[in-house]
């Protein structure tokens, strides 16, 4: 009797697993609703980019060099800071291990 009890209750556990599954794959599976709407801000925009530059775009900043100054980017200089800190913390490990050593061949 304990033993039929125990499992209707573990039957009836992965029957509600079960129906949250489907749950959630129908809401997978179901198509989303995406309404598109103009933002009123677009024709505004276009007037303004219409105005400023007519029909069409300006063409792309023709000096070679245009974006491409890697070796003074923010990034590398950002890098090499964080890694000051970290090479002198090894420098000052490695001059207490010399020490340690010199104390130890001392005694």
């Amino acid at each position: 009797m304990l033993l039929q009890a125990q499992l209707q209750a573990a039957l009836a556990a992965c029957l509600a697993k079960l129906a949250r599954l489907r749950f959630d794959v129908d809401a997978l599976l179901a198509p989303a609703e995406t309404v598109l709407e103009a933002e009123p801000m677009d024709e505004a925009n276009d007037m303004m980019m219409t105005a400023l530059f007519g029909d069409t775009m300006p063409p792309p900043d023709p000096t070679p060099a245009a974006g491409n100054c890697h070796r003074f980017s923010d990034h590398n200089f950002n890098t090499e800071e964080a890694r000051r800190p970290i090479k002198k913390e090894l420098q000052k490990l490695e001059a207490s291990q010399r020490q340690s050593i010199i104390d130890e061949e001392l005694r």
